[in-house]
């Protein structure tokens, strides 16, 4: 999956079990701000700092249970301006689902 460098007001949607209210999604290791809604789902927004350079954002999620596995997700130069919605799903450890809806999104 790809984001374009430079993309602004990226979201990553979380959705899964064994949530607790320290759970907070990661980018590399940085925690992302994360709003929780319940005990399976969440919503964290990728700061636009994070996403001036090519290279591979590691996506993961930390809660009092543990860390889940990560996706990786390649920022790219640039991409076709195709404008059609993609959502990405991956299946985690600890029962977490990644959800990411975007425009532009390469798989």
């Amino acid at each position: 999956m790809s984001i374009v460098k430079d993309s602004v007001g990226v979201s990553i949607a979380v959705s899964g079990t064994g949530f607790t209210p320290s759970m907070v999604v990661k980018w590399n290791s940085l925690d992302l701000a994360t709003t929780i809604y319940g005990l399976t789902s969440a919503v964290a927004v990728v700061p636009d700092s994070l996403l001036t350079s090519v290279g591979v954002g590691v996506v993961s999620v930390s809660n009092s249970n543990g860390v889940s596995n990560s996706i990786g997700i390649t920022v790219v130069e640039s991409m076709s301006t195709e404008l059609a919605p993609v959502l990405y799903v991956a299946a985690g450890l600890l029962g977490a689902m990644a959800f990411i809806l975007g425009f532009g999104l390469r798989l």
